[in-house]
């Protein structure tokens, strides 16, 4: 794993604090859900987009006068 990974990685359930084996661990990266075999609870992971949307910041045109 890169560093960037190490970081965002999911090591403990959220909701019960149970540790995630290495192989949970994977999974969860690959496929960004999955669910705790201790409490049942659904871990999901939102996937970040590559590009982030942009938002005009004006619908006034510029330069425009009046």
């Amino acid at each position: 794993m890169d560093e960037t990974t190490r970081d965002t990685a999911v090591t403990h359930c959220p909701h019960c604090l149970t540790p995630l084996s290495k192989w949970e661990q994977i999974l969860l990266q690959v496929d960004r859900a999955m669910v705790c075999k201790h409490c049942w609870h659904r871990i999901i992971i939102p996937q970040k987009s590559e590009k982030p949307e942009t938002k005009p910041k004006n619908d006034k045109q510029q330069g425009r006068e009046e």
